[in-house]
């Protein structure tokens, strides 16, 4: 079921990691699975980096309790999916969504439309797009000294 072509896949991106939690959970809602349940097939969906997602502490510390279970000792605390994606998140320092965007990323536009010559009315909405999508990616605003440098 992972291999299917509409199965839910993470690919290390900053764009998808938000959409591939948010199918998992769908399509785990829809088939009645648990947190724990749930988390299996989002490591077993995000491929070879869910190989790394195995080792999370919140799910590698977490031990089934033996069936039957002793009497005298306490359930294991399940990890819910939350925990459990804002651990793999913190693996991923380049996706936290405040900082999306770099500044370098916003000077590479600058500098590539720097080099063209003739910008039509759309080539200009495409880049007036992306720079506000680019500048508000790093977190709102740009340190005052970089932003001279742009005007």
């Amino acid at each position: 079921m992972a291999s299917d072509n509409n199965a839910p896949r993470f690919y290390g991106d900053a764009t998808g990691f938000k959409s591939f939690f948010e199918d998992v959970e769908t399509l785990a809602k829809r088939a009645g699975l648990s947190d724990i349940e749930t988390i299996r097939w989002a490591i077993c969906y995000a491929g070879r980096e869910g190989e790394f997602w195995e080792h999370v502490p919140c799910y590698a510390n977490y031990q089934p309790a033996p069936q039957p279970a002793p009497v005298n000792q306490p359930a294991p605390v399940e990890p819910t999916l939350e925990e459990f994606r804002e651990e793999v998140l913190k693996s991923y320092p380049h996706l936290d969504s405040d900082w999306r965007y770099t500044y370098q990323d916003l000077k590479r536009l600058v500098s590539k439309t720097q080099e063209c010559r003739e910008m039509t009315r759309e080539l200009f909405g495409e880049y007036y797009r992306k720079f506000i999508i680019l500048s508000l990616g790093t977190r709102g605003h740009l340190p005052g000294r970089q932003i001279v440098s742009f005007c």
